[in-house]
């Protein structure tokens, strides 16, 4: 089934998640503890990578305490908190039978929920450029059908891709649409997730710190290489199984 995933990293990872199914469910204390580690840490690497400036304690403050962090604008606020929704909200769609354009749209409506009120889960409706990218994201009017086809294309694989490979292609497949005008990459992000949590995956955390790695696995991709962009995100997936 695995047409990316290099064997030793494939064999640790099924070795892993089936551990993890064989332990299931955790203690509840454990299992809460989990949860919101993964909440604020997902946030604050998702939001760093797009340039938000909140720390991982800044961050803990604001969801947990429900705190203003001095000198922080507003939107970095709406940031965090709008990224905790946009987790909660995929653990209620889970168990869905299959991902939907409407799962999408409310994914992004939340992200950026009180940021860009007029376009909050509506598909960009001009053209776009990504900043140090030379590749120009298709035409506006051709978003709609690109995104019927992705999801199309996310349900006729998912049984002939390993569902690490299948989420990380769907990441990137969404990247390259660029649906939206902004928040493109936390929703890529996010339903890279969705994919894996219905397949009992926990949630994982692609790293602030490996942002130029990300970059760079994104770049090879553009060029139709797909093996580093996988294995990276397979890494994150391992690392994810480890908590």
């Amino acid at each position: 089934m695995a047409r990316y995933l290099k064997s030793k990293i494939l064999s640790r990872l099924e070795e892993k998640k089936a551990f993890l199914d064989k332990n299931q469910p955790l203690p509840k204390p454990v299992l809460l503890k989990l949860r919101e580690q993964m909440i604020v840490e997902g946030t604050y690497n998702s939001n760093a990578i797009e340039g938000n400036t909140l720390t991982l304690k800044e961050t803990r403050l604001i969801l947990e305490e429900g705190l203003t962090i001095a000198g922080k604008s507003m939107r970095e606020h709406f940031e965090a908190t709008n990224h905790r929704d946009a987790i909660l909200f995929l653990e209620k769609i889970i168990k869905k039978h299959r991902i939907k354009e409407e799962d999408i749209l409310a994914i992004h409506g939340l992200i950026m929920k009180n940021i860009e009120k007029e376009t909050a889960g509506i598909y960009r409706r001009g053209q776009v450029r990504i900043l140090g990218v030379p590749f120009l994201p298709p035409n506006y009017l051709k978003v709609p059908r690109l995104m019927d086809d992705l999801l199309e294309w996310i349900s006729r694989n998912s049984e002939k891709l390993h569902l690490i490979e299948l989420a990380a292609l769907a990441h990137y497949r969404f990247v390259v649409i660029h649906p939206f005008y902004d928040g493109n990459g936390r929703t890529a992000r996010l339903l890279m997730n969705l994919i894996l949590m219905r397949g009992g995956y926990p949630f994982v955390i692609v790293l602030a710190n490996d942002r130029k790695r990300y970059y760079n696995a994104l770049a090879k991709a553009d060029k139709g290489d797909f093996y580093p962009f996988i294995n990276l995100m397979a890494q994150f997936v391992e690392k994810s199984l480890d908590l």
